[in-house]
C-alpha cells in the first residue's frame, strides 16, 4: 500500500474538518464542558454524525494518524474511527494514550479501534495496572469490546488479570460492570475476576 503524500494527507484532513465543521453545535460543546468534558478545542458535534462523516471516507491509518495528533475534540474522535487496526504499530499506541483524557475519548478509542487490534493483550494488562482511572478505563472497555466481538483471551492475559486497581474507583463501576456481562459464559476466569473486583468495588453484599 502506497503511503500518501504528507501534501496530500493535509488535504483530506482539511477536507474532513470542512465536514466537521458544518455539523458544529455550540449549545452542545457548551453542555460538554459543563459535564466536564473538556478538550483544548471542540465544536460540539455529536457522534452520531462523527460516525457518518467518517462513513464518506476510506479508512487509513496515516490519515488517522494525522487527525488524531491535533487538539480538536472532534479530530480526535474520528481518528479512531478512521483508523486500520491491521496497521496499527507499536508508536500509534502513544499516541492514542495521549488521548486518554476524557472518558468520552477512552470510550470511542476503544469501540471504533483498540478492541480490533490483531495483539492488544499486553496494552490492556498495562492499562489495568495504571495509576491513571482512564487508562483503566481503557483496558476494561478494551477487553470488554474484544470479548464482545468473540475474541479469544490469551490465557496469559485471563489467567495474570489484574484488577485491584480498577476495584477502588467509583467512576468505573459501569465498566467493571459492562466487562461482567461481556465475559458471562465467555471467558470464566475473566468473570470470576471481575466479579471479585465488583465486590470489592460495591461492597461484599452487592447482588450480580
Amino acid at each position: 500500500m502506497n503511503t500518501p503524500e504528507p501534501k496530500d494527507l493535509e488535504a483530506r484532513a482539511r477536507d474532513i474538518l470542512a465536514r466537521i465543521n458544518l455539523f458544529q453545535n455550540g449549545p452542545v460543546a457548551q453542555q460538554l464542558r459543563e459535564a466536564g468534558v473538556v478538550y483544548p478545542y471542540s465544536l460540539g458535534v455529536p457522534i452520531p454524525s462523527l460516525r457518518e462523516i467518517a462513513g464518506e471516507y476510506e479508512a487509513s491509518m496515516p490519515l488517522a494518524r494525522h487527525l488524531v495528533q491535533r487538539k480538536l475534540r472532534e479530530a480526535i474522535l474520528i481518528a479512531s474511527m478512521l483508523a486500520v487496526p491491521e496497521e496499527f504499530q507499536a508508536e500509534d499506541y502513544d499516541l492514542w494514550e495521549q488521548t486518554f483524557t476524557t472518558p468520552e475519548a477512552v470510550e470511542v478509542a476503544c469501540f471504533h479501534c483498540l478492541c480490533k487490534l490483531p495483539a492488544p493483550w499486553s496494552h490492556i494488562s498495562s492499562w489495568l495496572q495504571s495509576q491513571e482511572p482512564l487508562r483503566q478505563k481503557a483496558g476494561l472497555l478494551t477487553l470488554c469490546h474484544a470479548l464482545r466481538k468473540g475474541r479469544t483471551i490469551p490465557s496469559t492475559l485471563s489467567e495474570g488479570l489484574e484488577l485491584s486497581q480498577t476495584a477502588h474507583h467509583t467512576a468505573l463501576q459501569q465498566d467493571l460492570l459492562a466487562l461482567y456481562d461481556a465475559s458471562q459464559g465467555k471467558d470464566e476466569k475473566v468473570h470470576q475476576k471481575v466479579q471479585a473486583a465488583l465486590r470489592e468495588n460495591l461492597g461484599p453484599d452487592c447482588e450480580l
